[in-house]
């Protein structure tokens, strides 16, 4: 500062003069950028000329602003041309509770087409109508509520006041009906809130109350504030919003623990989380082991005490040597030999219980053009019941892969991408899954062949011929027929791909068995838990590889059936349908339950 007495001649040369922002503002021209500004619709960002804006009638009707109120550079509803018809956009800028204010130029079909300010309190998921503090001019039929509208008659500073909201976000709608259109709405230099600066941060360590050792990976939550402790036991939440918090930290094996505290805009506090090791019985650490034996029923016990009401994660990894033996052998047939309806057998399905159990046979006769679903009893001997469910007509509708959804049987059509639903009491087909466009094994080159289903999740499984396995939604989803997840079962082998023309659910461990014909004529149990591309392979042999496997199906008593193509040790001969046996046990035991992840 300085003074001026009576009488005395002062001289200035240059005068600067520096404006200063509060530390949690931010005045922005938009000169360099229109950050924080995020646009929706025909809002736009960029340079303003005059004379290259485009004007829909001829004489011109609209009156755009000359420049932008400051700088050559502002945000619009179009920087060349007039807004359109329909319009229903939306920009938004981060802010806290404060007064807001900023220039704005507007011409717009008065009472029709026009701008509103509107705020949110939860980052833009809901909104409410922001009243500036000059009032807006009119309703706006476009807006169905008050607005902006007809002319500023030049740039004019309005202002918001947001201080008694929760205010996170401020936004302007523009919105205009079906006819006629005008200059727009033009905002410039913006007097805003950063959004920043309405936080503090909440750190500390995570330790043993033991031994006050620090615990990695422990996860500390405050609202929306989530992050883990390093291996320490140190965590930081930073950008945490100003406001009262009961702040939580868990870590597998310790009892979780909530502190409470209060922070303040800008501020660091420290809150230090001690955790209690969950006592097991029997004693030891949180990673007990147990050992089974092989081919028998074992039993173990692990007893959690949990004084919390905080859910505690238990997490089973049962781990075998797959390189060990499993016992595999065929031990079982269906005598399709001088059943005339019976001429290329394609695939066999198991349906029900230990009561009230059949099998199903698909035949297809290329030389006549038949197809029959052929039944069969729980002792394999042929009942009299067939249906000519799908008839054949060409490759185009060849039949699939089969598997049981306790009600109905469901087989594959490759060439079709669909897998249709018929009814085992008379034949008739009752439903379908086509390939949702988008899927993936909607694509002309995915033939899916292989099938089976889990019951309890609603899923199917689809094996198709470039090695793949599909696993899609069944009927209880939003989305049927929609793919959940895919992987690569059987590598190719340079240009060539395996086909998998069957699949198996095992009920029992939550397993898949799959087998790959063409290439390598492995038969495998999979993990469909994996999520990662190339499911994990649990166990796999190859001592079938002498033939192919049309269709796999598991029986109510564990058995692994198939129709079999080949010879296999001199002991089957073209087209059988053969059981593998010996499969109860595999590598891990049949009592362990644990979905989803049994393995």
């Amino acid at each position: 500062m300085f003074d001026i007495s009576a009488a005395e001649t002062v001289f200035i040369d240059t005068l600067f003069v520096t404006p200063i922002t509060p530390p949690n503002k931010y005045i922005s021209d938009f000169e360099t950028t229109g950050d924080p500004g995020k646009a929706t619709g025909g809002w736009q960002w960029g340079n303003y000329d005059i004379n290259s804006f485009s004007y829909s009638t001829i004489p011109p009707l609209a009156n755009p602003p000359s420049s932008a109120h400051s700088g050559t550079r502002m945000w619009g509803t179009s920087l060349e041309s007039e807004y359109s018809n329909n319009a229903d956009w939306f920009l938004v800028f981060p802010t806290v509770p404060t007064m807001v204010k900023f220039w704005h130029y507007y011409q717009s079909e008065n009472e029709v087409d026009g701008g509103q300010i509107l705020y949110s309190e939860d980052y833009g998921s809901t909104w409410e109508l922001a009243h500036p503090v000059d009032g807006y001019d009119d309703s706006v039929s476009a807006l169905s509520d008050s607005g902006f509208t007809g002319s500023s008659g030049g740039w004019v500073q309005d202002s918001v006041d947001l201080s008694s909201t929760w205010a996170t976000n401020i936004g302007f709608l523009f919105a205009s009906d079906s006819s006629n259109t005008d200059a727009g709405w033009y905002i410039d230099d913006a007097f805003i809130v950063n959004l920043e600066h309405r936080y503090g941060r909440i750190q500390g360590y995570v330790y043993n109350s033991d031994d006050y050792s620090g615990i990695g990976d422990a996860t500390v939550i405050a609202d929306d504030s989530r992050c883990e402790s390093n291996s320490t036991g140190f965590y930081s939440l930073d950008n945490v919003v100003v406001g009262e918090y009961d702040i939580w930290a868990g870590a597998p094996g310790f009892i979780p623990n909530r502190v409470h505290t209060v922070i303040g805009k800008g501020d660091t506090i420290v809150e230090n989380i001690a955790l209690t090791r969950i006592a097991i019985e029997p004693t030891g650490d949180e990673h007990p082991d147990w050992y089974f034996t092989y081919g028998t029923y074992d039993t173990s016990y692990l007893t959690i005490t949990n004084p919390t009401d905080d859910t505690i994660e238990i997490s089973v990894d049962l781990i075998g040597d797959t390189a060990s033996s499993v016992e595999l052998a065929i031990v079982d047939s269906i005598d399709i030999t001088g059943v005339s309806t019976i001429s290329t057998p394609m695939a066999v399905g198991c349906r029900g219980k230990a009561t009230g159990f059949d099998y199903w046979i698909t035949s297809v006769d290329f030389v006549h053009g038949n197809r029959f679903n052929v039944q069969f009893n729980i002792d394999g001997i042929r009942t009299g019941v067939l249906y000519s469910t799908l008839p054949y007509t060409g490759f185009v509708n060849l039949p699939g892969d089969m598997a049981y959804d306790g009600q109905y049987m469901w087989q594959t059509v490759p060439e079709s991408h669909t897998i249709y639903a018929w009814n085992p009491n008379d034949g008739s087909v009752v439903d379908s899954i086509v390939a949702p466009s988008g899927s993936g094994w909607d694509n002309p080159d995915v033939l899916v062949w292989g099938l089976a289903y889990d019951p309890v999740s609603d899923v199917f499984y689809l094996g198709d011929t470039l090695g793949q396995i599909w696993k899609i939604a069944g009927k209880s989803w939003s989305i049927t027929g929609d793919s959940i997840c895919k992987w690569i079962a059987f590598q190719p082998s340079g240009a060539n791909h395996e086909t998998i023309y069957g699949l198996a659910f095992d009920l029992r461990r939550r397993t898949l068995w799959a087998y790959g014909s063409l290439l390598y004529g492995i038969l495998a149990e999979l993990d469909p838990d994996c999520n990662s591309r190339n499911i994990r392979i649990i166990s796999q042999t190859d001592i079938f590889s002498d033939y192919e496997i049309h269709s796999l199906d598991m029986s109510y008593d564990h058995k692994l059936w198939g129709v079999f193509k080949g010879v296999f040790h001199d002991t089957i001969s073209e087209y059988k349908v053969y059981a593998i046996g010996n499969l109860p046990y595999g590598l891990y035991p049949i009592g362990v339950g644990i979905y989803p992840h049994s393995l």
